[in-house]
């Protein structure tokens, strides 16, 4: 019951803060208003729904619309449930109608909302970040289907649902590793992605022995007790791969004067190339310009092209 509590509240915040700025952005309407509305959204109430609070909101609205065995059923006041054959109907479309409006919702979030509010030092790419959502809607069916399965008496149905995950996980793993999705000063949110796949990975190599074996549950948690040594590996293995795409946590003049890596100064060059010079102090913008000079008599064509464009601008200005 406070699950459902935390949906309504949930929804009904989003709802009232996107009418109220729609009610304050109609041609016909005053600008009195100060966009509050439209802060509260992108900074709190997003990101708590859509990422902090997205799997047990989905698994509220899972359970729902299926109504399993084995979990508190909301009681309407005619002290109907939805194990009652002729009011399930209701609680069906209810959680099925909330179940597509939150994974839409979250899609649209992760796709328009989300890269917006974000800097260049720290975000995922969207691809990712959609793919997550998906892989994040998942898990609250796998849970169910889990938690309604005897896995003694159907070991099949188990090893086909140990697969599937162990599949998911992989592509996962393999994505991660090979895209490094977290742009910018991401190295370590990175490794941390790939800690997180590959123990579900090895979690399901050891469900699928454990259930090919017939073993009692303690072994399981036995075989559990090798994961440090797993994530020591993991981490040297993919933090060799994202230090090829790192950009160190440095201001525009820092990565201008590094001097161990050509992406830092390409980075700097196009982040000092969006900059508003105003905001800058007289001193600091020297010192930017003469980095940039500097960058631009260098042998890096690519990054040349962009200190030349600054200075062009510069010297219109």
């Amino acid at each position: 019951m406070k699950n459902v509590a935390l949906v309504l509240v949930c929804g009904c915040s989003i709802a009232a803060l996107r009418l109220t700025k729609y009610c304050r952005t109609r041609p016909s309407s005053a600008p009195t208003v100060t966009p509050v509305d439209g802060w509260l959204l992108k900074k709190y109430l997003y990101p708590i729904t859509y990422d902090m609070l997205y799997i047990p909101l989905m698994s509220t609205l899972v359970r729902l619309a299926t109504c399993p065995n084995g979990y508190v059923q909301i009681v309407l006041p005619s002290g109907a449930t939805c194990a009652c054959i002729d009011h399930f109907g209701y609680f069906w479309v209810v959680g099925f109608t909330g179940f597509l409006v939150l994974y839409i919702a979250a899609l649209r979030y992760k796709l328009y909302t989300e890269p917006l509010a974000t800097t260049m030092d720290f975000r995922f790419q969207t691809s990712f970040q959609i793919i997550m959502v998906m892989a994040r809607t998942l898990n609250p069916i796998v849970s169910m289907l889990v938690s309604q399965l005897d896995i003694e008496q159907h070991p099949a149905i188990g090893s086909g649902i140990a697969l599937g995950f162990l599949f998911c996980m992989t592509l996962l793993f393999c994505y991660n590793y090979k895209v490094q999705p977290c742009i910018g000063s991401g190295r370590l949110p990175n490794n941390i992605r790939a800690l997180t796949f590959s123990s579900a990975m090895y979690a399901s190599l050891i469900v699928l022995a454990f259930i090919g074996a017939s073993a009692p549950i303690t072994d399981l948690y036995y075989a559990l007790t090798p994961l440090p040594l797993l994530w020591l590996t993991v981490w040297r293995l993919n933090n060799r791969r994202a230090l090829q795409f790192h950009i160190p946590d440095k201001s525009i003049l820092g990565l201008l004067s590094d001097a161990s890596s050509s992406t830092s100064r390409a980075v700097g060059t196009i982040a000092a190339l969006y900059m508003d010079p105003s905001k800058l102090h007289p001193s600091d913008l020297a010192a930017v310009v003469n980095g940039i000079e500097k960058i631009a008599q260098g042998k890096e064509l690519h990054t040349r092209v962009y200190a030349l464009r600054i200075l062009w601008f510069l010297h219109l200005e």
